[in-house]
């Protein structure tokens, strides 16, 4: 036994009583559905994908956690250490922040700038498997 709804569905997919014009209306309809579905599964997959890429390529480079130092503060390598012998911390490295404004006639726009010891890269970023061109 059928259920009701596709009985009523094949009822009226076979009957002849429509015109030419219900059937296209028909057609058409159930095409630009079945099109918007895969439309937005394609979508959903895109934005899947690129949301992976983000969490693997970008957001691999940006630390998970900083410590900002004093004004004056000189010693970084005590406060590496104590840092490493942290639980739950893999590894540190010491990074220097630089902040400024750009100014082209008119425009202004403010940038960041960030270093980090190339020796200790290769231990807190992954930047190094994405490309080895120096800047």
């Amino acid at each position: 036994m059928m259920p009701l709804g596709i009985r009523l569905g094949i009822r009226m997919a076979r009957s002849r009583g429509y015109g030419a014009l219900s059937r296209f209306m028909s057609l058409s309809s159930t095409l630009g559905i079945a099109l918007g579905v895969v439309a937005l599964i394609v979508g959903l997959s895109a934005m899947n994908g690129f949301e992976r890429e983000m969490e693997e390529r970008v957001l691999a480079l940006v630390p998970h956690a900083t410590y900002t130092a004093p004004a004056g503060f000189r010693d970084s390598q005590a406060v590496l250490s104590a840092l490493k012998g942290r639980p739950g911390v893999l590894a540190a490295a010491a990074a220097l922040e630089i902040k400024g404004v750009l100014r082209h006639g008119q425009s202004f726009a403010p940038i960041a700038i960030e270093g980090i010891d190339p020796s200790a890269e290769g231990r807190v970023t992954r930047a190094g498997a994405f490309s080895s061109v120096p800047l």
